[in-house]
């Protein structure tokens, strides 16, 4: 009965939030089994969760909020990791299925995030563990189209964060 049926739950309790990383992830994973077992159920449900949070989560500027609480209200924020859990189930169903299209929106989510994060404090408050699935999941597309902007940003992060380790 909330806004925008489906998609996976944040927590396996009543009223619980569903996340662009609970069902991008999980899209992740699926997509990693199928190339794994070829058994298409994992295919169909990796798609189906990429797919939902496609359909409700995706911003009018390519980047992803951050989940649909109960009732339907979309909570906004944008966090590096859920724009990386997105590009990284794009080029795996890229990868696997060869259709062009996802590895469109993998490179279109990548280059938004890249201009919306760049290599200054939006990033930095982002948190060590949310921007290393973020960078991990840029240096996957990067294998499959490379474009230096990613490698630049995680250079710039990555100077930054040794600069921080007597700090």
């Amino acid at each position: 009965t909330d806004g925008c049926p489906g998609g996976v739950f944040w927590e396996d309790v009543s009223g619980s939030q569903r996340n662009t990383t609970a069902n991008a992830a999980n899209a992740e994973v699926g997509l990693e089994l199928y190339q794994l077992t070829k058994n298409a159920t994992d295919l169909f449900g990796a798609a189906v969760m990429y797919q939902w949070v496609n359909t409700c989560l995706k911003s009018p500027d390519g980047l992803y909020y951050d989940h649909v609480n109960p009732g339907g209200t979309v909570n906004t924020t944008i966090w590096s990791y859920n724009q990386g859990t997105m590009v990284g189930a794009g080029v795996l169903l890229y990868q696997i299925t060869g259709n062009a299209g996802f590895l469109t929106s993998a490179q279109a989510t990548a280059e938004a995030a890249v201009a919306y994060f760049g290599t200054g404090a939006t990033l930095q408050n982002q948190g060590p563990a949310f921007n290393a699935i973020y960078f991990r999941d840029l240096f996957v597309l990067n294998q499959v189209q490379a474009n230096s902007a990613y490698g630049s940003e995680a250079q710039a992060y990555a100077t930054f964060m040794w600069t921080q380790r007597n700090a």
